[in-house]
């Protein structure tokens, strides 16, 4: 997968960057460009506690060349990430859409509304025999 996504997030200076759209809850493909070192701009800012907000899509990663003044050029590695349905990581709160640090493999989340999601069941499942 690491392999896969890195022929996207690798381009050109004259293209716009790769901007991969999914209807997936699950997280996939953030495990896989986490794994591959490929930063995601997905319209999530803060580190502690990331919040969505609506941005330009100019935002992005740049480096200033060395070898020229006042140059720069677009980061290698960067891609654009839209979940349009939603995310398990993401929540609600007074209005404010925020992601979890909610670690890849989680059998829980518990929300600052002291709610708990559980994203596989706590027992067994019955075999019927």
């Amino acid at each position: 997968m690491q392999s896969f996504l890195l022929t996207f997030a690798s381009r050109t200076a004259t293209r716009e960057r790769t901007h991969f759209f999914t209807t997936n809850y699950d997280r996939i493909i953030e495990y896989g460009c986490d794994l591959a070192g490929i930063k995601v701009l997905d319209k999530f800012w803060g580190k502690v506690a990331p919040r969505f907000e609506e941005n330009p899509s100019t935002i992005d990663f740049y480096y200033h060349t060395p070898d020229a003044k006042n140059k720069f050029r677009y980061a290698e590695g960067v891609v654009r990430y839209s979940k349009i349905h939603g995310s398990l990581d993401w929540y609600e709160d007074q209005g404010t859409v925020y992601k979890d640090s909610l670690r890849f493999g989680a059998e829980k989340m518990d929300l600052p509304s002291g709610t708990t999601v559980y994203f596989a069941p706590r027992e067994p499942l019955a075999r019927n025999n």
